[in-house]
């Protein structure tokens, strides 16, 4: 999965241009490496607290309430599929 990150493009430029406003490149590899260090270690803060959090729910949802999350959860999904879908065709 994270192969997967690292090669989208869509990331890469992002990353760069984060490195780049923050003047990352000003203090040589010093600075290029805190700069890629507070990224990566808010990363794992945010997805630790994220799934700190879900673990926390899940286990007081009934099987109905995420039954009910999983099918909404689709069904958002696939209406923006859709609008993908028609901007493609309509251009």
């Amino acid at each position: 999965m994270a192969g997967l990150t690292l090669a989208n493009p869509a990331t890469i430029l992002s990353f760069a241009a984060l490195c780049a406003s923050i003047g990352a490149g000003r203090e040589g590899t010093r600075g290029a490496v805190a700069a890629v260090a507070g990224v990566f270690l808010g990363s794992v803060a945010w997805w630790a607290a994220l799934t700190a959090l879900v673990a926390a729910l899940r286990t007081r949802l009934t099987a109905r309430v995420a039954r009910g999350l999983n099918v909404a959860s689709a069904v958002i999904v696939g209406a923006f599929g859709l609008v993908a879908i028609g901007i493609g065709i309509t251009g």
